[in-house]
């Protein structure tokens, strides 16, 4: 199918905005290698914010990985062994039946196609058989996995970056620190020449300052990052998945140079996190090594010392006035 023939939405203008809808999105799924770097870019926006789409996403890539990964086999020696002998005795047997009286050759044939059926019939469940084992293989050969019990990233400072599109396909950029230890954020958003956005949260309340417009205005929850996503960068909150099995360790991978803990976590993202158990990213629509799309351009835990005080300070700077933020893109 050739990327020209779809249209993200029947009958959409290019300039209408992508519909954040699991009926609209759900059918390109499906189709995901076919679809243009624009319409993924829009689509994996979507399963950014909708988990139940990217778990669908997973199952669909899933199903494509498992059948495009299944070994070539042929029937075991004894199994072919077998099938040759079958069919030497009913030719032998055909023979014999050519010098018998007509009711014993009867007789003889409905043996004969009762033992043809029989012998299918073993075949196939043999066969059968023998795809389940191979495809339940992986699944059990998994290793048990567990956050160390010391490990906490609560004494960092979480840093991400994230590029973004606005309802017209227009890329922003979000940056964000997240003080683990007492919930303290700072997220920066920015489009160029069009909006300039710092908001800071103290777990209380929130200031957000435009920077283009120099105006203020507390209680600016709808310029702040998504918690929910946030809650995997908690070493307890992955750990308690895990433990009460809301989470599966799926394997090793390497992402962007870096060997990796994959972590498919209760919301269905993936959580990365390296050889020291440190996050790395968080992936949507991940299934097998190598897929998912990443959340984060940039994902890091910074020292408190590297980071400026001033970066939490909920006083309105010297040169703003008090009023409303524009929508949030």
């Amino acid at each position: 199918m050739s990327e020209h023939n779809l249209s993200f939405r029947p009958n959409a203008s290019p300039q209408e905005p992508m519909p954040y809808t699991c009926e609209t999105a759900r059918p390109y799924l499906a189709v995901w290698d076919e679809l243009s770097p624009e319409q993924r870019a829009r689509l994996a926006t979507h399963l950014r914010s909708c988990s139940a789409c990217s778990i669908e996403q997973g199952i669909l890539k899933q199903a494509t990985h498992m059948i495009a990964t299944l070994e070539m086999s042929s029937p075991s020696a004894r199994v072919d062994k077998a099938v040759m002998d079958a069919i030497l005795a009913r030719d032998q047997h055909v023979n014999v039946l050519r010098f018998m009286p007509i009711s014993r050759q009867q007789r003889s044939t409905k043996i004969l196609q009762f033992s043809s059926l029989l012998l299918a019939a073993v075949v196939v469940l043999v066969a059968t058989f023998t795809t389940v084992r191979i495809m339940k293989t992986p699944s059990s050969s998994k290793q048990a996995f567990l956050l160390p019990a010391t490990l906490s990233w609560s004494a960092y400072i979480l840093y991400h970056s994230q590029t973004k599109l606005d309802a017209k396909g227009r890329q922003y950029r979000v940056e964000s620190y997240h003080y683990l230890s007492n919930g303290y954020l700072n997220v920066e958003t920015i489009q160029q020449g069009t909006v300039h956005v710092v908001l800071v949260d103290d777990g209380r309340t929130t200031l957000g300052m435009d920077e283009m417009r120099r105006v203020a205005q507390y209680n600016a929850q709808g310029w702040s990052i998504d918690m929910g996503q946030e809650s995997l960068f908690d070493a307890n909150e992955v750990r308690h998945e895990i433990s009460t099995k809301q989470a599966s360790y799926l394997d090793t991978d390497i992402f962007r140079g870096t060997t990796v803990y994959r972590i498919r976590c209760a919301n269905g993202l993936v959580l990365l996190l390296d050889t020291k158990y440190n996050p790395v990213n968080i992936l949507a629509g991940a299934v097998g090594p190598g897929t998912g799309e990443p959340i984060y351009d940039t994902v890091s835990l910074l020292p408190p010392r590297s980071v400026a005080s001033s970066m939490w300070s909920m006083q309105v700077p010297a040169g703003f006035k008090m009023g409303l933020l524009p929508a949030h893109l």
